[in-house]
């Protein structure tokens, strides 16, 4: 046992040294590589905006939107990106209608649902939304800061091409938030 501890006493200094090299390596990739990262997705969302669209769909009405949804992408050339790089996160209702009582779950879905769309480094958000008006405000008040994101509407007086399908026709109705400029949303509509 003496000699483990003579041992440690020469090699303290060895130890201790190893021992920093993980939280040195942490603090690093902290403080260095990930704002290098950020600032270059940044660069990039500048130069081509809408070149990394992410698809958020909600789904917590009677009926499924996802296969609609779906259909939709797959015409729209600027959101085929979105599908092909399967950046499409959707929200929906496995279970029976909601109740006021369900509130807080979805909050929490919707938050882990935003959390996953920052991390894609998405620049476009397109939001699909079939739900009561309180999730509607939910997810408005959850996906508000970030960039850039566009809300779409299920326009149900719509047929494409005289047909009775009428599942597939979406209309953009502009963006949730301000503008860069900090143009509200009204005055960016009427431009």
């Amino acid at each position: 046992m003496h000699t483990f501890l003579e041992w440690l006493d020469r090699y303290n200094l060895l130890i201790h040294f190893l021992a920093t090299i993980p939280i040195v390596w942490t603090w690093w990739e902290v403080v260095f590589v990930r704002r290098r990262r950020e600032a270059i997705w940044s660069r990039s969302a500048k130069r081509s905006p809408g070149s990394r669209p992410a698809v958020v769909v909600i789904s917590l009405a009677k009926f499924d939107i996802s296969k609609s949804v779906q259909a939709f992408l797959t015409t729209d050339e600027s959101l085929k990106k979105a599908l092909n790089d399967k950046r499409i996160f959707t929200v929906s209702n496995e279970n029976e209608p909601l109740q006021a009582s369900d509130m807080p779950e979805i909050a929490k879905r919707l938050d882990r649902l935003s959390k996953d769309v920052i991390s894609s480094a998405a620049d476009v958000v397109h939001v699909f939304c079939a739900a009561p008006m309180p999730v509607a405000i939910l997810a408005g008040a959850v996906f508000g800061n970030r960039g850039d994101i566009r809300l779409y509407h299920l326009n149900q007086g719509a047929k494409p091409g005289g047909s009775s399908d009428i599942t597939s026709v979406y209309e953009q109705w502009g963006r949730l938030n301000m503008h860069l400029d900090h143009t509200p949303v009204h005055q960016s509509l009427a431009k």
